[in-house]
């Protein structure tokens, strides 16, 4: 299969990995979308690639090497902390299900032990699942992104795009000394591209990195 040319660095793109179910095994499709015209060859379709021939682009896209980084520990913990919020609705509706229903012959505990394993899952598995699939790394040229367990997606955004930088926090992420670095792009599908779980004064740092490159850059 031929593989179509890197997209032009004032392009916005996404690459989505996704676990497609195939005579009873797991193999992995890769979707390329392209939100602005590529060239005429592709002309913003949506492409399916092998997972190899998604990395050669990835590579050939983007501005010299480097590897991703993984997110601040912290926000492991405001992952965890928002889970076990869903987890508590959860355990309150179970009980109070089995409230509403044990004149019903049901067994005592019998829809709270159906729970558990839900619980357990959403604030001991999950979240470490998630915050590990996080991952970022900033060229000199362009910002990429990675995220997704069971959808991975990653994300190129160049900064000549780059119109807006906001660094929000929210009470959760101020607990636990992490925020997210925000971007507003311009004249594209992802006109809004987050970056969470930095450290406060990493986010600041790339925010002024990116303020200069394109500043030089509309000089």
């Amino acid at each position: 299969m031929m593989v179509p040319p890197p997209p032009p660095p004032s392009v916005v793109w996404t690459i989505v990995v996704s676990r497609v179910s195939r005579s009873r095994s797991w193999s992995l499709m890769t979707h390329l979308h392209l939100f602005r015209r590529l060239n005429a060859a592709v002309g913003g379709q949506f492409l399916r690639l092998d997972i190899a021939a998604a990395n050669r682009l990835v590579s050939a896209a983007r501005a010299g090497g480097g590897r991703m980084k993984p997110l601040e520990a912290g926000q492991l913990w405001v992952m965890r902390v928002r889970a076990a919020l869903v987890a508590l609705v959860l355990l309150v509706a179970a009980t109070a299900a089995e409230i509403i229903l044990e004149h019903d012959r049901l067994p005592d505990g019998l829809i709270v032990a159906a729970v558990l394993p839900v619980v357990v899952w959403l604030v001991l598995i999950a979240p470490r699942r998630r915050w590990r699939a996080w991952g970022y790394r900033a060229g000199d040229t362009d910002l990429e992104l990675a995220h997704g367990v069971w959808t991975q997606v990653r994300t190129l955004v160049p900064l000549d795009r780059v119109q807006h930088i906001d660094i929000s926090q929210g009470p959760l992420e101020r607990m636990f000394g992490v925020c997210r670095l925000v971007l507003h792009t311009a004249g594209t599908a992802h006109s809004l591209v987050l970056l969470p779980g930095l450290a406060r004064d990493t986010a600041e740092r790339m925010r002024d990195e990116i303020r200069a490159r394109i500043g030089e850059e509309r000089a």
